[in-house]
């Protein structure tokens, strides 16, 4: 998960299950609110995922959020993006009461978000979803992200297609 977030993976934190019990809960993110490391990465159970969503989005509502499932299985699915959007998207979805998941999360400030994924990791991350070319991965990445350079994402692609060859 950590690996395909599009996440900074230089330095990071793991801090396994969430605690269940309130206060512990709260010193774990006492720390990750305290700690210099950019990226943190925890494990959520199905029965819990939207609650963990519903709080992180109270207390960090500047994060960005990688959200894997299923990792290597069949189901396999992820989701990425601002907290508030991820939250808005997973909390009456009942087909993300399924399977264990990854949470990725970078509590960046506000005016670092817009580079919190790299371009290259969008496109790739639409390969991977669609199983298409990198072509079509720029013209599935241009369509989404209006706010973005199309001569930057075009260029992200040229540097995948050169690193991939």
């Amino acid at each position: 998960a950590l690996s395909i977030s599009g996440l900074d993976t230089k330095n990071f934190s793991f801090y396994g299950f969430v605690p269940t019990e309130t206060k512990e809960k709260e010193e774990l993110f006492d720390r990750i609110k305290k700690s210099d490391i950019e990226t943190k990465v925890l494990y959520e159970s199905p029965k819990r995922i939207v609650k963990l969503l519903e709080y992180i989005n109270k207390i960090l509502p500047n994060s960005y959020i990688y959200l894997a499932n299923e990792l290597t299985k069949m189901h396999e699915s992820s989701t990425y993006g601002n907290i508030s959007d991820v939250y808005e998207k997973v909390k009456d979805d009942p087909n993300y009461l399924k399977g264990e998941y990854v949470v990725v999360l970078s509590n960046k400030k506000e005016e670092e978000k817009e580079n919190a994924l790299s371009l290259e990791a969008l496109i790739i991350d639409e390969v991977v979803k669609n199983n298409c070319s990198i072509k079509d991965a720029v013209s599935i990445v241009n369509e989404k992200n209006k706010d973005i350079s199309k001569k930057d994402i075009y260029n992200a692609g040229l540097n995948l297609k050169n690193i991939i060859k």
